[in-house]
């Protein structure tokens, strides 16, 4: 049988029949992985592509070049530039990137949610040939199929390449 991520209520279910009449062990493999083990991230390592953008337009961020380390409960896709989340939750989302940019402009990236816009993100202006980096970090519910991703814009028309990135979801509750 597969091992199920439970949310905390079915964790606490099954503590009280462990303590009325013995946690069998799927159950006990069920607690575990529950507790140690959803997470996901996708990478840029030694990213040279330098990606395109017209001023104030937002862009997903395409540079990704591979998975980084995952367990269950999600589904990191580096080719199609998002993590699904597989298991309703609360997860911590951190984002980092060292990036240069072409022209002197604000860069802004962002983490979207199924596309959506959120207030989770970033600004870094850098100059010339300049190498930025910056990152943010949040905890969000989120639920079953929902997908994450960063999408960056800037205030000029710029060339953006990611040196190395990284997006990293972690279930928390």
């Amino acid at each position: 049988m597969a091992d199920t991520i439970r949310d905390k209520a079915e964790l606490l279910a099954l503590v009280q029949v462990g303590v009325a009449g013995g946690i069998d062990a799927q159950a006990m493999r069920d607690m575990l992985v529950s507790v140690f083990g959803v997470y996901g991230s996708i990478v840029v390592q030694g990213g040279s592509t330098a990606q395109a953008f017209a001023s104030g337009v937002a862009e997903v961020m395409t540079e990704w070049t591979g998975n980084g380390t995952t367990n269950d409960g999600m589904t990191p896709d580096y080719a199609n530039n998002k993590i699904t989340i597989d298991n309703d939750g609360v997860y911590k989302v951190d984002f980092f990137c060292s990036f240069q940019g072409n022209n002197p402009i604000v860069n802004e990236f962002e983490l979207r949610i199924d596309g959506a816009a959120t207030d989770i993100g970033f600004q870094r202006k850098t100059s010339s040939a300049d190498v930025g980096s910056g990152s943010f970090s949040a905890v969000v519910t989120l639920g079953a199929t929902e997908e994450l991703s960063v999408w960056f814009t800037g205030n000029g028309v710029s060339n953006f390449t990611a040196v190395d990135a990284a997006l990293v979801v972690t279930r928390i509750g």
